[in-house]
């Protein structure tokens, strides 16, 4: 159980689909167990989507230190992926700031990594390490502690180690710079009976973003889609599919990869989501792998 004094944290995915000014459409909030193949619909207003209690928080974790990471460096993410957002709605990415420009990169890294359920699967990792993991903090641990064992750490400790790794995790010099150095773009469905889902994890893309092909996607309101080519070639192939296509493979990769929560406009594609729920949740989505 979250504690109701943890910080409030903004889980992004759903924000994407929040309307500017007064709410146009109702939400269906599809959640399933994590993993796992039950899955229920619930109707929600936009003002219950998008945040939610402690999402960088681990009972037992430092609770400064969670707030810090949430109100200093995720604050400061999201507040200019906020502005990116609504300019790349509005189709503006030429006119976009540095520092804006800048920030959507980091935050579409964070959207693979931040949510609750990645949150918690880090410190399991740090807990029940493989044994080469294990090998790997053992002897990262005894740089500092020479003599101790990893083993012995508390609980406590480990929880504030994860805080701090997923943090690591979200700046990536190197994957930053490669999507700011692709082509940007902006796809927009254009029918009245298509639309696109989000989820907890709705990053769609290549293995190996950066290699000659490769794309990158996110849903970023129920009729657009940001996409980022490599190259020209890939833009005009992709342009070219039809927005059924482009519709059905962004909404099952996004339902595929969701970890426990998809989100819809309306209920209407309930079964496609029934039927492919996280079946690709555990693999980790990857920007170099060819």
């Amino acid at each position: 159980m979250i504690d109701e004094e943890a910080p409030k944290a903004s889980l992004r995915p759903c924000i994407l689909f929040k309307p500017v000014g007064r709410p146009r459409w109702p939400y269906h909030r599809i959640q399933a167990t994590p993993y796992g193949d039950k899955v229920v619909a619930t109707p929600k207003p936009p003002t219950h989507t998008g945040y939610i209690r402690g999402l960088y928080w681990l009972g037992g974790a430092d609770p400064v230190l969670a707030n810090r990471i949430e109100t200093i460096l995720m604050g400061r993410i999201d507040s200019n992926a906020a502005v990116a957002h609504r300019m790349i709605l509005n189709d503006s990415i030429s006119k976009l700031p540095r520092n804006v420009r800048l920030a959507w990169p980091r935050f579409v890294i964070g959207l693979l990594i931040r949510s609750p359920a990645q949150v918690a699967n880090v410190y399991k990792r740090m807990t029940t390490p493989t044994t080469q993991e294990y090998r790997e903090l053992q002897r990262n641990y005894r740089k500092d502690f020479p003599g101790g064992r990893y083993e012995d750490l508390p609980a406590e400790v480990i929880k504030t180690g994860a805080l701090l790794t997923t943090a690591r995790l979200m700046q990536n010099a190197e994957v930053e710079q490669m999507l700011n150095g692709m082509i940007w773009s902006v796809y927009d469905l254009g029918l009245p009976e298509l639309s696109f889902l989000t989820s907890d994890r709705p990053v769609v893309m290549s293995n190996g973003v950066g290699n000659k092909g490769g794309h990158l996607a996110i849903p970023i309101s129920p009729k657009k889609l940001f996409i980022a080519f490599r190259d020209e070639k890939i833009k005009a192939e992709i342009q070219a599919l039809s927005p059924w296509h482009i519709r059905d493979a962004v909404n099952l990769s996004v339902v595929r990869n969701a970890i426990e929560v998809v989100w819809d406009t309306h209920a209407n594609q309930l079964k496609m989501v029934r039927e492919n729920m996280s079946l690709e949740a555990k693999n980790d989505l990857n920007f170099f792998r060819a």
